[in-house]
């Protein structure tokens, strides 16, 4: 692991003005990690007053000279690049990071409601073109049938899929989306000898709008830090299923302990470095710490406390590793009243003292 301050991490996507996808959640996912975000802007989604939703395509040239210039003025350790609708724009990105390392693709070509983002010649384009230029290939398992023609229906055809992806020239593949066992997601990762597989039973986080754009931009940002590629999956993984994933939706018998629980978590989310008592979020909820403990419980099984405890270990861990704060800084950094008081929870929650860990 390199440890250091400015690690850039380019994103070439799209915008969503909702904030729910696209450029704005990748800024958020990278600098959250440790990384800092440079971007170059492709397309911009907006809402029309009738509902109907639309996506304006910057111009190639323009998406061209955003990349060039970034490329020489930061020279990002990573390249993350998402939604491209134009085989013209698909060629200028091609030329423009042909000279860089770590590029991770995420083409994005039908969105989480099944939506064709992209006509059938940019896909093309993108097989052809950007594929041999992907250290890591993330997408679903629709947008692998639809470059493929081939169907996913079991673990086997997520191998087939994904060797196919590899011939046509990415250098590992995540394949993510897939159902094959009822009641569960199933993911690949597939390099030619790893070949891994990851289950959830949380169906519904895992294809929620957004998550493969933050997913990708999470695995990138921990490569730039100098993580292999599977240990960058890893710690994507676990940062997703916090932040985005974690958040739960209501079940209709239930809806008020979930409508808190999600409302606590965006609250833990905002104030957790400096807010580590729970009658604080009991307070700004404008509920009792009894009914907000019935809620997570309800909700996730852990208490509130178990929950603001796992965001410090998880801040905690990514400073160790990513800077050269020591443990009186980090301390200071996230509102804990003692370095003791810090290193009694880590050790507690990790099984280690924060040195060991930042040595292992």
């Amino acid at each position: 692991m390199r440890n250091t301050c400015f690690t850039p991490v380019l994103c070439i996507t799209g915008s969503d003005s909702t904030g729910g996808a696209g450029i704005q959640p990748d800024i958020r996912t990278i600098s959250a990690m440790g990384g800092y975000a440079v971007t170059a802007v492709t397309t911009v989604a907006y809402n029309k007053p009738d509902g109907k939703f639309e996506i304006f395509d910057i111009r190639p040239d323009i998406i061209r000279q955003q990349i060039r210039t970034i490329i020489s003025a930061f020279h990002p350790h990573t390249v993350k690049i998402g939604l491209l609708r134009t085989p013209e724009t698909v060629k200028y990105v091609r030329d423009e990071i042909q000279a860089c390392r770590n590029v991770i693709l995420v083409p994005g070509t039908i969105s989480a409601s099944g939506r064709k983002l992209v006509d059938d010649q940019t896909v093309n384009a993108i097989v052809n073109l950007l594929l041999p230029e992907a250290m890591l290939l993330v997408v679903r398992c629709a947008e692998a049938e639809r470059m493929t023609n081939h169907v996913v229906k079991s673990e086997q055809d997520m191998i087939q899929v994904a060797k196919k992806l590899m011939k046509f020239g990415a250098k590992s593949v995540l394949l993510r989306g897939a159902r094959i066992t009822e009641n569960y997601i199933t993911t690949l990762f597939f390099d030619g000898e790893n070949e891994l597989f990851f289950s959830s039973q949380n169906t519904e986080g895992w294809l929620m709008h957004g998550v493969s754009g933050a997913l990708s931009s999470a695995i990138a940002t921990r490569i730039a830090l100098g993580d292999d590629i599977i240990d960058a999956i890893h710690h994507a993984h676990d940062y997703l299923h916090r932040q985005i994933v974690y958040s739960v939706r209501h079940q209709p018998s239930q809806q008020r302990p979930y409508d808190i629980y999600n409302a606590f978590i965006a609250l833990v989310a905002k104030n957790h470095k400096s807010r580590h008592k729970i009658p604080f979020y009991a307070e700004q909820l404008n509920i009792s710490t009894r009914y907000l403990s019935s809620a997570t419980h309800t909700a996730v099984g852990k208490s509130p406390k178990d929950i603001i405890d796992e965001y410090l270990i998880e801040e905690i861990k990514v400073m160790l590793k990513t800077t050269n704060l020591n443990v009186q800084e980090i301390a200071n950094r996230l509102g804990f009243s003692s370095q003791t008081v810090l290193c009694r929870l880590f050790k507690q929650i990790t099984h280690k003292t924060p040195v060991e860990y930042r040595l292992s």
